[in-house]
């Protein structure tokens, strides 16, 4: 394999993660927001599992995940984002995770983050991190530029470089998730 510099897939999730977390530290909140970062599910999800096995053990109560990977292609600048659930036929968590998703999408109207248009769908990709929770009962939700009808020639490859990123669309795509974090974690005036 070749030197692939994952600009994409994923610095883009990474660093949304990290900006999100920057932007809501000092802050107080009702309920404990964690950022996680997981590596290379390309290999298999063995972070993920791990985490989630450790969670489930420890009895923990998860009320949502929003895992962005690959937030920063949008190259017809049509400002698609992909808020893949777990699959309708499993009922009860597939409401949660439309909780998270509706949150998402509610924090695009309040705050008028206008360039991203946000479209709910039932999982078609299980190569995400959100099967580990999902696997464990956990509600979760795949945050993520659109892989399906705009994919980015670059993922693991050479190019996969800033220099291809959309960096308006990536900042809005974190403002709505480091803003979904906040409402779902319930501010404290």
């Amino acid at each position: 394999e070749g030197r692939a510099p994952g600009a994409d897939d994923n610095a883009s999730g990474s660093v949304g993660v990290m900006l999100a977390a920057a932007q809501l530290a000092g802050h107080t909140f009702e309920r404990t927001i964690r950022f996680v970062l997981f590596t290379g599910e390309e290999y298999g999800p063995s972070g993920s599992q791990a985490y989630v096995a450790a969670c489930s053990t420890r009895g923990e109560n998860i009320l949502g995940v929003l895992n962005l990977d690959c937030i920063g292609w949008d190259d017809n600048n049509d400002g698609l984002v992909f808020l893949q659930t777990s699959n309708p036929v499993h009922v009860g968590i597939y409401r949660q995770d439309m909780d998270v998703a509706n949150a998402f999408i509610a924090v695009i109207d309040e705050y008028g983050i206008d360039a991203l248009h946000p479209r709910q769908e039932g999982n078609w990709s299980l190569e995400a991190d959100t099967q580990s929770f999902w696997d464990e009962g956990y509600p979760a939700v795949l945050a993520i530029e659109d892989e399906k009808y705009e994919s980015n020639p670059n993922w693991h490859e050479p190019t996969d470089t800033v220099a291809t990123l959309n960096l308006a669309y990536c900042t809005n795509f974190i403002k709505a998730a480091a803003a979904t974090a906040a409402h779902m974690a319930a501010p404290v005036s």
